[in-house]
């Protein structure tokens, strides 16, 4: 009886230690499946901070081109608009050199019709009047300068 006494308290003993044994185990596998889980909670933030990182360094880098970018635009819209002056300043010169030109033209030819009358009442001799006024005209036209004898 004893016998079996001690059989079955070894017997028991070992299925205590079988128990703590799958025990220990189970915790084990429990510590390390958590201790996987942060590992990878850890490389995810910090894969997670890299891509920050590098958003952040390619917003600076495409902020430094778009503003590289808006100064050459600066530069060649300055450079257009002088340009577009200068052509409309030009455009202008030349109308008013024109003008100026068409006006003189004009009056040369109204002084060289007056001259031609004036010549023409010379030889016929009329009414010294008309001539008179003729000349004066002229004389206005052509800023008080010539006179006739």
């Amino acid at each position: 009886m004893r016998l079996v006494e001690e059989a079955r308290l070894i017997r028991l003993e070992e299925e205590k230690k079988l128990a703590d044994e799958k025990f220990r185990q189970e915790r084990e596998r429990q510590l390390l499946e958590e201790l996987e889980r942060r590992k990878r909670r850890q490389a995810e933030l910090a894969a997670q901070k890299a891509r920050k990182k590098e958003e952040e360094l390619q917003r600076e880098e495409l902020v430094k081109i778009l503003e590289g970018n808006n100064r050459k635009l600066k530069r060649e819209l300055e450079r257009v608009a002088a340009k577009k002056l200068e052509t409309v300043n030009s455009s202008l010169q030349r109308h008013l050199q024109c003008s100026t030109e068409e006006k003189r033209e004009r009056e040369l030819i109204s002084m060289t019709q007056q001259m031609a009358k004036l010549m023409q009442l010379q030889r016929s001799r009329a009414d010294p009047a008309p001539w008179e006024r003729l000349q004066s005209r002229l004389s206005e036209k052509s800023g008080g300068s010539r006179t006739s004898g």
